[in-house]
């Protein structure tokens, strides 16, 4: 079997940079950016307000801290070494890269973000002690630069809007040769919401959190392919190689899948699971009062004068060894600035994926009596011990986010200077020695396996990755020339009492170097471990991809999209996508849809129409053909519908007149023989074009259906019924409504820009990231009551929401545009996108819900808006 070929699994990705790397658009500022117009910001209690926050010296600094039982702090580096340390990476030398960003609000008002005062710092400890001893400056003159990630013989750096493959030629420690790769990084406006965190994926990929593309070698350079945006700042990968990121007031979130399955397919639901939330539980415990919050003004927000649930959580880790504890393997340990905390929450692994809890309640694994405590990026170093990352500073909110009440704190108590401090921390055991030090560039293949199969899932991914570019590298010098690949490689793969971390990364390199094969396939999908059998499945999916014999990996596809770990059925279903054969594809499916416990479950059909990867028309003509085909579907099945109804979903979302009228035939032609597909299709245009509502609106189409006007006529009755709701909102040339709407290219250019502020959260393609920011696309919010959107934007939304059956439990700040204009151009915009044709939004209107409301403070919720309602329709 060759090796996953990421390397041709190559998405086009959709046009988004329009609004991806737009800045913030407002028309009028207010004291603050960050300021909500009508929103009173009162003073806190004054037992609330901390006295005093100076700045402290290393020594102090680690005097204020309290850790976890049986542990210690001990400081690794700290200014002039490092300075704004924002994220940080270990060699595989053992060496310690650091990322630097003093630029980032280095006064209260960023004004000197753009200069190019960042750069990589390389820390190397020479005696042994745990103290870095000499620092080498790598790269420099860098403005606001973000992530590292080590390749090949250089270093992939995130300095926006480039990615840049850097690299010390003649061998002086400093990086003299940078080419850019690839472009399109946000982060230059608003350096929290852009990409960042670049991961080396167990799949041989390099996926950054916050960002709409992940990439893979190509020769000198890397090619993009298409990623739902994800996370905020940092990320975080486990030893099954699935990714975690923490979106500021969720703790911890996971992907089941690769991130890539969940954005192949427009129209599809995405995959479930593609985030899936870890941690119910958000509540933090600071070991000092709080008051520097930027809206700790708000109701809820504070208890007794400390923060109640993390606003900030970013720089997750997955603690991958065992030098910590046995116990602790496995476990996340986040960041929380806000409270000056480091979180712990024990995980475990359940038939859905894993589940978080904090550790300990009521307390912080390390907490900081200190407000300049800043932990933002940590790391399980190859010693074992866990680092962390302080920035080090009073302010860590952005001047586009940071409030009036924000910033008369940070004023009042100079928490705007010093700006020149940074630290580096570590967390050891008290009673357990670390891990010696090791060089990983100087070990041979054989070294290398040992490592993959010891304790450390850092050094783990090291040396899998070194073990693939050393063959990549000498076939590139020799030509076809075969090295072997060291036996026990195979060994640990399929040696079933191995640890089942060590059997995936095994795997997981044999396939990178093309060495794996359909046994250790099979071997995979029967083990009782589910995240073996989830790999088993993206193995064989990789396996389709590179063109192997596609029956067995069908068969195992088949047999996993059964098992009764929901993860194990999300892989299988969502990796059927990449049956390259259409044929084949369409007989898995047809198979699948005889098992009766995958499709009555939403999730798991949610995965299949993924799976189904842009063949949903081809599946709709399978489904009317019906027997003759050979391997029906039957459309009498409940499950088999919604899988069907999905398909036309598909279909429709792409916007096409020559497929929405094909579409439509397909409906006309099934209408006799196939009555329940011809009605699945319907419905599904019924549910798009909201005939006989205040919503609806046209499908338009290149020419008449064919067959349309005799199912009018002459169809059965139940579906004649369907056909003739839809038809006044079909529409094509030479019948009424057919022309384009007249729209101001304007207007609409001005509200895709000001959509720029939203598409962070929730996409550009409206999907949103369930289940941490909601949908916007076909969402009631948008296209229902004009004031209730009007309102939403104006002062923001609060308290849970649920869409489309996932609940959501964020806060929606209000837009930071304070224009009526520019507030009706972004409702409209809204409005009339991803399909949408609700009534347009005007100046007027949003003037007059302002005034309405004038009195308003705070963001609103559901209750307070259904209020508000009743008053706007009362007499």
């Amino acid at each position: 079997m060759r090796a996953l070929a990421i390397y041709t699994r190559l998405m086009p990705l959709r046009c988004t940079s329009i609004v991806i790397q737009v800045a913030c658009v407002a028309s009028t500022v207010l004291a603050q950016q960050g300021d909500q117009r009508g929103e009173p910001q009162p003073a806190l209690p004054a037992e609330w307000l901390a006295v005093d926050s100076p700045a402290l010296t290393p020594e102090q600094a680690l005097s204020s801290m309290r850790v976890a039982d049986g542990f210690r702090v001990e400081l690794v580096a700290s200014e002039p070494m490092v300075v704004a340390p924002v994220a940080m990476a270990f060699h595989p030398d053992g060496s310690l890269w650091v990322v630097q960003m003093p630029g980032y609000m280095s006064d209260i008002d960023g004004s000197r973000e753009r200069e190019p005062t960042g750069s990589i710092v390389r820390l190397v400890d020479r005696d042994g002690d745990g103290r870095m001893d000499t620092r080498q400056v790598v790269l420099d003159s860098l403005v606001l630069p973000r992530s590292i990630a080590f390749h090949r013989d250089g270093t992939l750096v995130i300095e926006p809007p480039h990615l840049v493959w850097a690299r010390d030629l003649d061998g002086d420690g400093r990086a003299e040769s940078t080419t850019i790769v690839a472009s399109g990084f946000a982060g230059l406006e608003s350096p929290e919401h852009a990409g960042n965190a670049l991961t080396w994926c167990h799949d041989g990929s390099f996926v950054p959190s916050q960002h709409h593309a992940g990439f893979v070698p190509d020769g000198d350079g890397v090619a993009a392919f298409a990623t739902p945006v994800e996370g905020q700042w940092g990320q975080a990968i486990d030893d099954f190689g699935r990714l975690l990121v923490t979106p500021n007031s969720d703790p911890l979130l996971v992907d089941l899948v690769p991130r890539w399955m969940a954005a192949r397919t427009l129209g599809a639901p995405g995959v479930p699971g593609v985030p899936q939330r870890v941690v119910e539980d958000a509540r933090t415990w600071p070991a000092h009062l709080t008051p520097g919050i930027n809206r700790a003004y708000r109701a809820g927000m504070l208890q007794d004068g400390r923060l109640v649930q993390v606003t900030a959580a970013c720089g997750p880790v997955i603690n991958r060894d065992i030098v910590l504890g046995e116990s602790m393997r496995g476990d996340a340990f986040i960041c929380a600035p806000c409270a000056n905390a480091v979180k712990h929450y024990r995980i475990t692994e359940g038939d859905a994926g894993p589940i978080g809890e904090p550790v300990p309640v009521g307390g912080e694994f390390v907490a900081s009596t200190s407000e300049r405590f800043r932990p933002c990026d940590l790391k399980i170093g190859p010693d074992g011990a866990l680092y962390i990352a302080d920035i080090s500073r009073g302010i860590i909110q952005h001047r586009i986010f940071m409030t009036s009440f924000l910033r008369a704190q940070v004023q009042a108590r100079g928490l705007d200077r010093p700006i020149d401090q940074g630290r580096i921390w570590r967390v050891v055991p008290v009673d357990r020695p670390l891990r010696a030090p090791v060089d990983l560039t100087k070990a041979d293949d054989e070294a290398l396996v040992r490592h993959i199969a010891g304790p450390s899932g850092h050094l783990r991914d090291h040396a899998s990755r070194l073990l693939v570019e050393r063959r990549a590298a000498h076939a590139a010098r020799h030509g076809d020339v075969v090295v072997s690949v060291p036996r026990s490689l195979m060994e640990l793969a399929r040696g079933v009492q191995v640890d089942p971390a060590v059997r995936h990364s095994a795997a997981c390199t044999l396939v990178l170097l093309g060495e794996a094969d359909q046994a250790l396939v099979e071997a995979l999908s029967y083990d009782r471990d589910a995240r073996l059998r989830a790999d088993a499945a993206l193995h064989a999916a990789g396996a389709l991809h590179a063109g192997a014999a596609a029956a067995p990996s069908i068969a195992v596809l088949e047999r996993l999209a059964q098992d009764p770990a929901r993860g194990v059925a999300i892989a299988a279903l969502a990796a059927l996508g990449e049956i390259p054969d259409d044929s084949m594809l369409l007989d898995a499916v047809a198979r699948i849809a005889t098992m009766k416990t995958v499709l009555k479950q939403p999730p798991l059909r949610a995965a299949l129409a993924s799976g189904i990867k842009g063949r949903s028309m081809l599946l709709l003509e399978r489904a009317v053909n019906g027997a003759s085909s050979g391997n029906a579907l039957d459309a009498r099945d409940a499950g088999v519908r919604a899988v069907l109804q999905d398909c036309a979903a598909q279909v429709l979302a792409h916007g096409d007149e020559r497929l929405n009228e094909s579409l439509l035939a397909l409906a006309a032609r099934a209408a006799a023989t196939q009555p329940q597909v011809a009605a699945a299709i319907l419905d599904r245009v019924a549910s798009w074009t909201k005939p006989a509502s205040k919503d609806a609106r046209l499908l338009r189409m290149r020419g008449q259906p064919v067959g349309w006007g005799e199912l009018l006529s002459r169809g059965p009755r139940a579906v004649r019924a369907a056909a003739v709701l839809v038809d006044p909102q079909l529409s094509w040339p030479g019948r009424d409504g057919y022309a384009l709407p007249k729209v101001e290219l304007s207007a609409e250019q001005r509200g895709r820009l000001l959509f720029g502020n939203c598409v962070g959260c929730h996409q550009a393609s409206g999907a949103g990231m369930p289940p941490v920011y909601p949908p916007l696309r076909d969402s009631p919010f948008v296209t229902g009551d004009p004031a209730r959107l009007v309102r939403i934007l104006l002062h923001g939304l609060e308290g849970e929401v649920e869409v489309d059956g996932v609940t959501y439990r964020g806060v929606m700040p209000a837009a930071p545009i304070q224009s009526d204009g520019d507030l009706a151009l972004l409702a409209t915009w809204l409005r009339s996108q991803w399909g949408h044709a609700s009534s347009a939004v005007t100046t007027d209107f949003v003037t007059r819900v302002r005034s309405a409301d004038a009195s308003r403070s705070g963001a609103w919720t559901l209750k307070s808006l259904d209020a508000a309602a009743q008053v706007d329709a009362a007499p």
